[in-house]
């Protein structure tokens, strides 16, 4: 694999950056628009997604949450009802086994991350409602999720051997 000489990451490294924000849709209220999804009781939506290819490593290096609630006010952190999970072949991505709040707020540069993920793997952000009925206390209207990182092929695992520092003249 070649690497940059200046930064260490790989020449042949592309970005991924997948998200969405998401109209919950309630009987009672007028359709929101699109996009537009359910999230009743023991439901879940996937807010973000990006599937390594075959033979291809990669990093996770940012998240974001939203929710209607935080936007209209930074002190709304807490989803109460709601679990956040990120995971990778639908297995929660540690440190980030399942949370109830915002800890890296949309729009907000948040905490750089560097969680190396599994080869040809599938990273999702999702959120799950856990108990909040429809327009109830807690019911959030709006929510929103992106994932940020770097991808590369992996000559170390695809059975071929890299070549390096080729010195024809010895």
């Amino acid at each position: 694999m070649s690497l940059c000489a200046a930064c260490g990451i790989p020449i042949d490294a592309g970005i991924f950056d997948d998200s969405s924000i998401i109209n919950i849709i309630t009987e009672a209220e007028p359709d929101p628009g699109p996009p537009k999804a359910n999230l009743g009781p023991g439901e879940s939506l996937e807010l973000a997604r990006f599937e390594l290819g075959p033979e291809h490593c990669g990093t996770l290096l940012a998240f974001a949450q939203y929710t209607d609630r935080h936007a209209a006010s930074v002190g709304n952190i807490l989803t109460p009802g709601y679990i956040w999970e990120i995971s990778c072949d639908d297995q929660p991505l540690d440190p980030w086994l399942r949370f109830d709040r915002i800890i890296n707020p949309w729009g907000l540069a948040g905490f750089p991350l560097a969680v190396r993920l599994p080869r040809e793997t599938t990273l999702r952000l999702i959120i799950r409602n856990q108990t909040v009925e429809p327009a109830g206390e807690n019911w959030l209207r709006q929510v929103g999720g992106r994932l940020v990182g770097r991808y590369w092929f992996d000559d170390e695992h695809a059975g071929r051997r890299p070549i390096r520092n080729i010195e024809p003249w010895r």
